[in-house]
């Protein structure tokens, strides 16, 4: 099956591997055990999105916002969080 885009307008992308998605909206988005290694969601709106089991290493997450995300057995080494506002996201 293919990947449905995420985000509205011009701030569109396809959430996949080294995807360039920043600055994308996308509250949540329901994306659990993905492979999204290194995809760049630098100041993205992941608010409420479930990413639990996702692959996210080496992932840019600069300024992201994820508060009430799931990132529950999610694969975050090298993920990158700094300036990201992570109130009440669980498994980080």
């Amino acid at each position: 099956l293919p990947i449905a885009p995420i985000g509205s307008g011009s701030a569109t992308c396809t959430p996949k591997a080294k995807a360039n998605c920043s600055g994308v909206r996308a509250r949540g988005i329901a994306r659990p055990f993905a492979n999204l290694k290194g995809i760049n969601l630098q100041k993205a709106d992941l608010r409420g999105a479930n990413l639990q089991g996702a692959n996210l290493v080496g992932a840019n997450l600069r300024g992201a916002k994820l508060v009430g995300a799931n990132l529950i057995g999610a694969k975050l080494k090298g993920a990158k969080f700094k300036g990201a506002k992570t109130k009440g996201a669980k498994g980080l």
